[in-house]
Formats: C-alpha cells, structure tokens, sequence
C-alpha cells in the first residue's frame, strides 16, 4: 500500500490501518510527531482546516515555567500582555490581535518573544522540556501531496511566520475552577491572576498564539 491508496480508504479502514501498524498520537509532551531513523524529530502542522496552533492556550504559569527552562525572565511578556489588556478594554484592538496590525502590543518585544515561541514549537512547553524534541517543522494542505509539503528549520520557522502571527487572551486553558484554586495551589494561582481579566463574563487568562497563514 502506497500514500495514494490512503485517501480511498475510509476513517474506520485507516484507524484500523493505523492501529495495526502502530501508528498512533503523539504523547502530550512530545513535540515531534514523527520520528525518522529514530533521530530525526518532525513536528506535523496542518493547514486543513484552521491554521494550526503555535502555542497553544497557556496561562501565566504555564509560560513562566518555560521561561525557567529557556533561563529567561517572564517581565517583558508581562509588559506586552498589560498593554494588551489596556487596548482591549479600551475597546481598541479586538480579542485576536495580528501582528500585523501597528496597534499590536506584542510587535515591540519581538527579539524576546521569538526565541520563546520557538521553544515551543520545538523543543518544550509550559510542564517542561519534550521527551522529544523536533528538529523540522513539516508544514501542509494535503498530507497525501508531497507538493503541499513544506520542511522548516528552527532558525527560520518563527522569522517567517512572525508578520502572521495572531494573539489572543482567552477563557480555554484556565483552571476549570478559577479564582477557586485549592491552597497548595495558591502559588500557581498567584501567577496566573497576573494576566487575568474577568471580560464578557469569562476569566480569560490563557494566551493563544496562531498563525494567520
């Protein structure tokens, strides 16, 4: 069986196919999809359907954490995420801002926050480092077209996409209870009312980055 056999074959012939030659999800932890000569990382993004996710809906925390990994200081960030919050309430920007809108407060830490997205599109996230890192990203339409195929390199993942990527504060990511957190937990929450609005009735708190192409 070849790559184009896959798409006569139906979703219940290709889960079965899958599970028979073990191909299954990725863990959680994992930023590469697939492995090749068990060496090479790939991270799969698809373009199917909406764009992919670039890191998604993480709290505070989650982004602190990273920062002790990546042995950076989360103080910028707090600066761009205040004045998000400051437009956003004054009704300036929208909830998705694009960094290719000039009122984007994200567009002025750009040297900062480069370096982070790419950790995690690469090699970590908010709990901690991958158990396995991605060396590529493989970008894609039509995973049965190798035309749609796209292989990208750290270094230049997050330069070409940084003109399209988009920000949003949002309610998906935050602790199912909040503000109600247990006390062992008080630390975690301590951060991540740092970013939290109380907006259209939804503690939003969660940062999104996604790519608008």
């Amino acid at each position: 069986m070849g790559p184009d056999s896959l798409p006569k074959l139906s979703d219940q012939e290709l889960t079965r196919t899958a599970s028979l030659h073990g191909v299954r999800k990725a863990p959680l932890r994992c930023k590469a999809d697939i492995i090749v000569n068990d060496i090479h990382g790939i991270s799969l993004k698809s373009h199917r359907k909406a764009n992919p996710a670039v890191v998604n809906h993480t709290t505070r925390f989650g982004w602190e954490q990273a920062c002790e990994h990546m042995r950076t200081e989360i103080r910028p960030l707090d600066e761009a995420i205040e004045k998000y919050w400051h437009l956003r309430e004054s009704e300036i920007i929208s909830e998705d801002v694009k960094n290719q809108d000039p009122m984007s407060p994200f567009r002025d830490y750009k040297e900062y926050i480069v370096p982070m997205i790419e950790y995690f599109l690469f090699y970590g996230s908010g709990i901690g480092p991958s158990q396995a890192p991605a060396q590529t990203v493989l970008s894609f339409s039509d995973p049965i077209s190798t035309d749609t195929w796209r292989f990208i390199k750290p270094a230049d993942v997050v330069g070409e996409a940084w003109p399209h990527l988009v920000f949003s504060m949002r309610s998906k990511g935050m602790p199912p209870r909040y503000p109600e957190m247990r006390k062992k937990d008080l630390f975690k929450k301590n951060s991540i009312e740092k970013w939290t609005r109380k907006w259209q009735g939804k503690y939003r708190g969660a940062l999104h980055v996604r790519s608008d192409n």
